[in-house]
């Protein structure tokens, strides 16, 4: 697969670790994003290329490693990962390099 022309595809790899009591549901298209500091956001690209798509059930105590890809422009600038749960208030932020 190939980005559109003056693209590329930003791939994160992330680990989600439940420190709950309870098992909670991780969805790559519902619960993360990715932003750049000029304010566009963008939504999560389906790509055959990364492995293990960051989806799933993660039980109280256990983690869940997983990919997702997100095609952006090639000279966007200031890129943050957001993981957040559109159930909740709240938001996790990264910055990436």
């Amino acid at each position: 697969m190939k980005p559109a022309e003056g693209n590329v595809y930003k791939v994160i790899d992330v680990t989600v670790e439940n420190k709950g009591t309870e098992d909670t549901v991780v969805s790559s298209v519902m619960n993360t994003s990715l932003a750049d500091s000029d304010g566009y956001k963008y939504n999560i690209s389906i790509v055959t290329f990364i492995n293990n798509q960051l989806d799933g059930s993660v039980p109280a105590g256990r983690k869940l490693r997983g990919q997702v890809a997100y095609e952006v422009p090639k000279g966007a600038k200031g890129l943050e990962f957001i993981f957040s749960d559109p159930l909740t208030n709240g938001q996790a932020i990264w910055s990436l390099k």
